[in-house]
């Protein structure tokens, strides 16, 4: 399932799978100085959490991070307090340069529209630790769709059905990783088909969808710096991590969404023209 250089043959495997890996489309030597910036606010979370204790460490960070104990995942705009290089004014710029200036962006823009938008208030900086390295409230994704952002489900009326009738958000995942991963390091697992529909979270667990899809639709794939995952917002992932995995990953994940699409409970949400 990957990409080099084919805005029309990334467009089929999203149509067909809901998820495509472009390999090596972006600058590694701005992503480098994102990961610089990502390891300096994670290891000063980490501090606070080693001095004051895993239950205090948000009574010592500036609200902006929105900092989720769960997952160990900041705002982007936590980044811009350790940004380590002068050439953009915030870290939302220099993501945004990174990904308009590569073959990603070419390929929403073709799956999607010209009217582009990152919602930085839906998008993450994330550390995944190895299993030993899990601070006590550490907790990574199970399988999940990025789609269910900010619906309300109601019980499922029929329990043969697993689909409920809420529609999908409207929007798309770029998922970048700061650090190689899939091998030696916590990575994404993915069930690759596109649905268009939300499965209920009921049934979003490993058993019943082992039942529900084939093996073979099951992907994990090992991604380098330089490496981008687009995915479509009804497309079912988890984090993948293992006990042969020892070291950390971090990761950037951008919502991209189209300015004609926005739901109306995102109107305080903060957005950024995607564009060239």
């Amino acid at each position: 399932m990957e990409v080099h250089n084919s805005v029309i043959e990334a467009e089929v495997l999203l149509k067909n799978y809901g998820v495509v890996l472009l390999k090596g489309i972006l600058d590694t030597a701005q992503l480098s100085l994102v990961t610089r910036s990502a390891t300096q606010c994670f290891s000063y979370i980490e501090q606070i959490i080693h001095e004051q204790g895993i239950e205090q460490v948000s009574d010592y960070l500036p609200f902006y991070y929105f900092f989720n104990i769960r997952v160990t995942s900041v705002s982007l705009f936590a980044l811009d307090d350790d940004q380590v290089t002068h050439a953009f004014e915030k870290i939302s710029h220099q993501m945004l340069s990174i990904v308009v200036n590569s073959l990603a962006y070419q390929v929403l823009a073709k799956i999607m529209d010209s009217s582009l938008l990152f919602n930085l208030s839906q998008s993450w900086v994330r550390k995944q630790y190895a299993l030993s390295h899990y601070h006590p409230l550490h907790t990574p994704h199970s399988w999940h769709q990025d789609g269910a952002l900010g619906v309300r489900f109601n019980p499922l009326s029929d329990s043969n059905n697993y689909y409920t009738i809420e529609p999908l958000t409207p929007l798309i995942t770029c998922w970048i990783p700061l650090t190689d991963c899939g091998r030696d390091r916590p990575g994404l697992q993915f069930i690759r088909r596109n649905l268009d529909q939300l499965l209920h979270y009921d049934c979003l667990n490993e058993v019943k969808l082992r039942q529900r899809f084939a093996p073979d639709e099951f992907w994990s794939p090992e991604m380098t710096l330089g490496d981008v995952l687009i995915f479509l917002n009804g497309t079912l992932h988890k984090t993948y991590v293992t006990e042969t995995m020892t070291q950390d990953r971090m990761s950037v994940e951008l919502r991209v969404m189209s300015a004609n699409k926005t739901p109306q409970w995102m109107n305080r949400n903060v957005f950024i023209p995607l564009k060239e």
